[in-house]
C-alpha cells in the first residue's frame, strides 16, 4: 500500500500565517494530520506502519488494508505492542476471514513465549467457543510465562517516528492554539517550538488513548468456574500483579486471585486475596485523589509534567510521581489545599 502526502500540507506548513489566516485552523490540522497518518503508513519499520494503520481504520474500510495487514503479518521483526495491535484489527468483521490470524498468533507465541498477553487472543476465543480442554491447556502455557508486555504504551520505535515527523512539520502557532483554545490559554511567551514539543505529548496521548487493550472478561469468567484449574489461574493473577504495566492489568490480577479461590475450601487464602485486593485498590484511589486534588490547573504546555507520564515506570509509579510534582508545584504556587502523595504509602502493599 503506498499513499502520497497531499502536496497542500507542505504548502501550509512551509507559508506560514499567511496562508493559515485564508483557510480555517481546523482544515490546516486535518490536512496535517492525514498527511501525519500517510507518513505513520509509508514508514519503513512495520511497528510504525501498523500504528498508522490503526489510525487509519478508524475511517476507513478495512477491508482496503488487508493486503497490507497480511504483508505486516509476514514481518519477523514486530514488536508484542505491534503483534497485539495486528490481532486487534484482524478481529473486524470486515475482515476477519480475510486475515491470516493463525499465523499472526503462531508468530506471536514462538517469538515471544514468556509474554503472558501471546496467548490471549487464541484463550478468550477457547472460552468464547465452549473449548475448555483448549482453554485449560492454553491457562497452563500461559502460568509459565515470565512477564506481561505494555499494551497500551506505543513502541520507542512509533513514538521517535512521530517525534520526527513534528520536528520537520510543524504546526503554525495560530493553528494549534485553535487546537489548545478548550484547554488552555496560551501564554505570547511560549515559544513556537515550545508549544510544538508540548503538543507532541498531547498527541501522542491521544494515539495511546485509542489503543487496543487485552480482553479481560474471558479470563476472569473461566477462572471463576468451578472446574477452572485453580493453581493456574492463580500464576497468572501473579503474573499480572506483578508484571503488569498498567493499573488494569494489576486490578485485573487482584480481581483474578479473588475469583479463582470463591470456589476453593481455602476460605484464610480467598481472605487474604480480598484483603490484598481491598488494598490494592484504596492505595490506587489514594493516590489518585492526590493527583486530583494538586492539580489546581491542567498545564497542558508543561514539558516536564508531561515526560513524567511517558516514562518507563509503570503507570502507578507514573500517577504518584505525577501526583508529587503537582504536590510540589501547588505549595511553590502558594496552594494549602493539597494532598501529600507519601501519606499513600501507609496503604501501600507490594504490587
Amino acid at each position: 500500500m503506498t499513499k502520497q502526502f497531499p502536496l497542500l500540507i507542505f504548502v501550509l506548513i512551509f507559508s506560514g500565517f499567511c496562508i493559515a489566516s485564508d483557510l480555517k485552523a481546523d482544515e490546516i490540522y486535518k490536512q496535517w494530520d492525514d498527511s501525519l497518518n500517510s507518513y505513520l503508513l509509508n514508514h519503513p519499520h512495520p511497528d510504525v506502519q501498523i500504528t498508522g494503520l490503526s489510525l487509519s481504520s478508524l475511517d476507513l474500510p478495512l477491508i482496503n488494508d488487508v493486503d497490507h495487514i497480511n504483508r505486516l503479518i509476514k514481518q519477523n521483526n514486530l514488536s508484542g505492542q505491534a503483534i497485539f495491535q495486528l490481532l486487534s484489527l484482524c478481529s473486524h468483521n470486515a475482515i476477519r476471514t480475510a486475515c491470516d490470524r493463525d499465523s499472526l498468533i503462531k508468530t506471536f507465541q514462538k517469538t515471544y513465549p514468556g509474554d503472558l498477553f501471546a496467548y490471549f487472543e487464541p484463550f478468550s476465543q477457547a472460552v468464547r467457543n465452549g473449548d475448555l480442554a483448549l482453554a485449560e491447556y492454553l491457562i497452563k502455557d500461559m502460568q509459565n510465562t515470565t512477564y506481561a508486555t505494555d499494551m497500551i504504551s506505543l513502541p520507542e520505535v512509533v513514538k521517535s517516528a512521530i517525534h520526527d515527523f513534528m520536528q520537520k512539520n510543524p504546526l503554525p502557532r495560530s493553528v494549534l492554539k485553535h487546537q489548545l483554545e478548550h484547554f488552555v490559554d496560551v501564554d505570547p511567551s511560549v515559544s513556537d517550538k515550545q508549544l510544538n514539543q508540548a503538543f507532541f505529548y498531547i498527541k501522542i496521548s491521544g494515539i495511546q488513548m485509542a489503543l487496543p487493550i487485552p480482553a479481560y472478561k474471558p479470563l476472569l469468567d473461566y477462572c471463576s468456574s468451578e472446574t477452572s484449574p485453580t493453581q493456574a489461574c492463580l500464576q497468572v493473577a501473579d503474573i499480572l500483579i506483578t508484571q503488569g504495566q498498567d493499573i488494569i492489568s494489576q486490578l485485573i490480577g487482584h480481581r483474578l486471585k479473588v475469583n479463582s479461590y470463591e470456589h476453593s475450601l481455602e476460605t484464610d487464602l480467598l481472605v487474604q486475596a480480598e484483603d490484598k485486593n481491598d488494598q490494592f485498590r484504596t492505595r490506587y484511589e489514594c493516590i489518585r485523589g492526590a493527583l486530583s486534588q494538586n492539580n489546581h490547573y491542567v498545564d497542558y504546555l508543561d514539558i516536564a509534567y508531561a515526560q513524567i507520564w511517558f516514562s518507563d515506570n509503570k503507570e502507578l509509579q507514573r500517577i504518584k510521581s505525577a501526583a508529587h510534582y503537582l504536590f510540589d508545584k501547588a505549595q511553590k504556587a502558594g496552594f494549602s489545599d493539597v494532598k501529600d502523595p507519601n501519606d499513600c504509602d501507609m496503604e501501600s502493599i507490594t504490587p
